[in-house]
């Protein structure tokens, strides 16, 4: 099915006048707070992020099988690596120093759907980026390439991180088969780790998209939290085994569902845990930036809202760290200009901003 007629089947499915009065009474706090840092040309769907230790970030793109290094100080932005044989580039997670995992596949921004048989997960190495500046003897040597496994019958290759006690334990969600897998770096191989019912699409969307961004919090590595872009509960935790993965007690629902205004991709897309007991969730294409407490499931709407261009396409968020990072509480945010739904806020090259949340 065509984007444009999701689109109108989907826009008769919004909430409720009380619920869309929440988040547009007033002027989210974040909104006058949203720096931009880098801007990609349009049609550019800038999908995941990962902050480095020297204040640059990487951000992957879902439109170019692409990795780029932003440097905040300087709003520059570098090519570090074009993937082969692929068309998007998806979650990405440091699993130790300067060492970077990649889910890379193909994934159409026409039909919103991934391709089975193409997704893998890839290394790259930086250790030497930041030590050598250019070419040398015509052949680029800052990156150091490899791809630790084939995920064959992966749908969708999406939200990627590490387990905190096993750091080279990858754990991959797949947005179309409703699954989380755990990926030893080392050896490649790899096993379907969670299955739970939480973590499928729902059945009444023409978009196959279940589990989307994944995180482990270091406190609590028993423990892993995903988010349902299509499908209640919302945001869950679930009971793992923190070596490998596996699901060991039922899922805890921690947000069930929001109180506000959504649409296409419902509540959910990526997120980001802070040291203070709180997700903060992107919502694409409702174009809002909200914040969930892990203890109580309460919701705080920070920054946007369904028609505004302030976060329009955000899709996922990292807490930088870098010192000038930290003390900030700065939230780095990626986005797709607006592409998942052009009707909403219009549409510009997709962008990483910047959030100092110390400020809210």
């Amino acid at each position: 099915m065509r984007f444009q007629s999701a689109l109108v089947m989907l826009s008769i499915a919004r909430i409720s006048a009380s619920a869309l009065s929440f988040a547009r009474s007033s002027a989210p706090p974040g909104d006058a707070l949203v720096q931009t840092v880098y801007q990609f040309p349009n049609n550019t769907w800038a999908e995941n992020l990962a902050p480095r230790a020297n204040g640059k970030v990487l951000v992957t793109l879902i439109t170019k099988p692409e990795v780029w290094e932003i440097d905040p100080a300087t709003h520059t932005a570098e090519l570090v690596y074009e993937f082969p044989n692929a068309l998007s580039a998806c979650g990405i997670v440091e699993y130790a120093p300067n060492m970077f995992a990649v889910n890379v596949g193909n994934w159409s921004t026409t039909t919103f759907a991934g391709a089975v048989g193409s997704w893998g997960v890839w290394n790259l190495d930086l250790q030497a980026w930041d030590k050598c500046d250019g070419l040398r003897g015509g052949v680029d040597r800052r990156v150091t390439v490899s791809k630790i496994a084939e995920v064959p019958e992966a749908i969708f290759l999406n939200g990627l991180t590490s387990l905190p006690r096993t750091p080279t334990t990858l754990m991959a969600a797949d947005s179309g088969a409703g699954k989380i897998y755990s990926l030893d770096v080392n050896s490649g191989l790899y096993h379907t780790a969670i299955a739970d019912a939480a973590l499928k699409s729902n059945a009444s969307s023409p978009f196959e998209l279940g589990v989307n961004g994944i995180n482990v919090r270091p406190s609590e590595p028993g423990y892993i939290y995903p988010v349902n872009s299509l499908k209640r509960p919302r945001l869950v935790r679930i009971p793992i085994d923190p070596i490998n993965g596996g699901q060991t007690r039922p899922v805890e629902v921690i947000v069930d569902d929001v109180p506000f205004e959504t649409n296409l991709y419902g509540a959910a897309d990526d997120f980001a845990l802070d040291n203070s007991g709180y997700a903060w969730i992107t919502s694409d294409p409702t174009n809002i930036l909200w914040r969930a407490s892990l203890s109580t499931g309460d919701i705080k709407v920070i920054a946007g809202s369904t028609n505004s261009p302030v976060v329009a396409g955000l899709t996922s968020c990292r807490f930088g760290s870098g010192e000038a990072d930290v003390r900030a509480g700065r939230l780095y945010i990626v986005t797709n200009g607006g592409m998942a739904d052009p009707a909403a806020a219009g549409v510009v090259g997709g962008r990483l901003i910047s959030l100092d949340t110390s400020e809210l």
